[in-house]
């Protein structure tokens, strides 16, 4: 079992994991988000511990694995949008809606807005200068 820590936060669906691919890290992998608090779980007839509970905070998962971290995303889950007509005076007049679609919207997570760092802070406009790179596929080939 690969355990890592959260060591960046980039916003309320994004953060970066301390483990990458040296660490066995592959793309897609889940990893749960659990705090330090352990809930002890006793029968009060007995007084006998039954187990502990760790708090589950939120479930990541891995999109993009270097060789030391990961940046992990939210799970996302499918919600319908419905949207209004594109004349909405047709809409109101002859009762007629749009059908509903179906957008997949990353869960989003309860964060301390203070420990928020995003990645490259401030420029992400392209400009005159900027290194370009190769882009190679998954076999090497380019």
């Amino acid at each position: 079992m690969i355990q890592a820590r959260v060591i960046r936060i980039l916003g309320a669906t994004r953060l970066i994991l301390n483990a990458g691919s040296e660490a066995g890290v592959t793309e897609n992998m889940r990893f749960q988000i659990i705090g330090p608090e352990v809930d002890e779980i006793v029968d009060p007839a007995t007084g006998e511990t039954l187990g502990h509970l760790t708090n589950t905070k939120a479930t990541v998962v891995a999109k993009r694995v270097f060789e030391g971290f990961t940046i992990a995303g939210t799970e996302e889950y499918l919600e319908e949008i419905e949207e209004p007509p594109k004349d909405p005076w047709i809409g109101l007049l002859t009762g007629y809606r749009q059908r509903a679609k179906t957008a997949r919207v990353p869960y989003r997570l309860d964060i301390n807005q203070a420990e928020v760092t995003p990645l490259f802070n401030g420029d992400s406009a392209v400009h005159i200068g900027d290194e370009a790179i190769e882009i190679e596929d998954k076999q090497g080939e380019t």
